[in-house]
């Protein structure tokens, strides 16, 4: 069976998710696409859409739940964010991130603030990511933030602030109980300990610094990131190229890139 595409309201959403399922109609569908219209069938149709990562109908539903509920629109447009961020749609997180921030008081919502400095690394936006991230560490950010304002910090080869950032980081308390997620190559990401994050920094910060002088110090950073997360894809990587450069210790400054 074919439904016309301009069908609106909670009939036609469940019929186009159904649809897009790629299977028939069943009775359950018809009970979500009930003339009533409820927030609440709504809300199961949305939370069902994103289950099955069907990100179109999904988007559909908020914007229908937006139009019924207008109060509750920073509420729906959070959701948004987060089905867009979960979906690698970052360009759109970024912009609707930016919104809720700007325009419906989301600047305390730390979930929120920090979607938007991944969606803007992401996208290659890196200064207005530096701003976002040095926000939340200023204000008391944890050490994953750290992590983020020091990659961003080498990368523009601010070297003096970037170090001042991580040996701060590395002073604090409780570092062991933080966490960071890091991308490792397109698509793919990893969870390290944010010691471990801070230690390869450490060791990349060194190496742009003086690369014959530091060369053993930022073995030592290279090996401690790898003790605290044995798993660490970037320390192994930066290690190894450390490693095959020390002949030429100049050579190693090549590294210094795989900051990120």
């Amino acid at each position: 069976m074919k439904y016309r595409h301009f069908l609106i309201g909670a009939t036609g959403l469940a019929l186009i998710f159904a649809t897009s399922c790629n299977r028939d109609l069943k009775s359950e569908d018809l009970v979500a696409a009930a003339p009533q219209e409820t927030t609440a069938s709504l809300e199961n149709l949305y939370h069902r859409a994103v289950s099955l990562h069907d990100f179109s109908s999904a988007s559909m539903i908020l914007l229908e739940l937006i139009e019924q509920q207008p109060d509750q629109a920073p509420r729906w447009k959070e959701e948004q964010a987060k089905m867009y961020f979960s979906g690698q749609n970052f360009r759109a997180c970024e912009i609707v991130a930016k919104d809720l921030i700007e325009h419906h008081n989301g600047a305390g919502n730390t979930n929120l603030v920090e979607m938007l400095g991944v969606s803007q690394e992401a996208t290659g936006n890196r200064r207005d990511a530096l701003v976002t991230w040095n926000g939340l560490l200023e204000k008391g950010g944890s050490p994953a933030h750290a992590v983020r304002v020091a990659g961003l910090l080498i990368n523009n080869n601010d070297l003096a602030k970037a170090k001042e950032v991580v040996d701060k980081a590395l002073s604090g308390p409780d570092l062991d109980t933080f966490s960071v997620q890091l991308p490792v190559s397109p698509g793919r990401v990893q969870n390290v300990s944010a010691k471990a994050a801070l230690n390869n920094l450490k060791g990349l910060i060194s190496l742009k610094e003086d690369p014959k002088k530091n060369l053993e110090v930022a073995r030592a950073a290279f090996a401690a990131a790898l003790e605290q997360s044995p798993e660490f894809v970037i320390a192994k990587r930066n290690l190894s190229a450390l490693n095959q450069a020390a002949p030429d210790p100049s050579a190693a400054q090549k590294i210094a890139p795989a900051a990120q």
